[in-house]
């Protein structure tokens, strides 16, 4: 369990590395098809910040005692748009049975 949530900070530091170098280039720096094999992640329904992009989606991956958001562009190569942590005490989680 150590290994993997190690792999996913070191994950979580390339992708927020990645997305800063790309914003100045615009490219694409991480796709969803390598996220999704990757890191083991809980799809939502909708993402929580609308202003990312109106056609966005998004996945939370739990990773040390933060939750990380991450945001794709639903079009193209469905490229990782934003990264985003969160300590303990800056969120709540509702759990509902579909």
């Amino acid at each position: 369990m150590k290994i993997i949530v190690t792999g996913l900070i070191a994950l979580l530091v390339l992708a927020t590395v990645w997305i800063s170098v790309a914003a100045a280039s615009e490219k694409c720096v991480m796709t969803y098809e390598t996220f999704e094999s990757a890191v083991a992640h809980i799809d939502l329904v909708e993402c929580p910040d609308a202003a990312v992009r109106e056609n966005a989606f998004c996945r939370v991956s739990a990773g040390g005692e933060k939750l990380h958001l991450f945001y794709f562009d639903n079009d193209g190569d469905q490229c990782l748009l934003k990264v985003e942590s969160f300590e303990e005490d800056a969120y709540s989680l509702t759990l509902k049975p579909r």
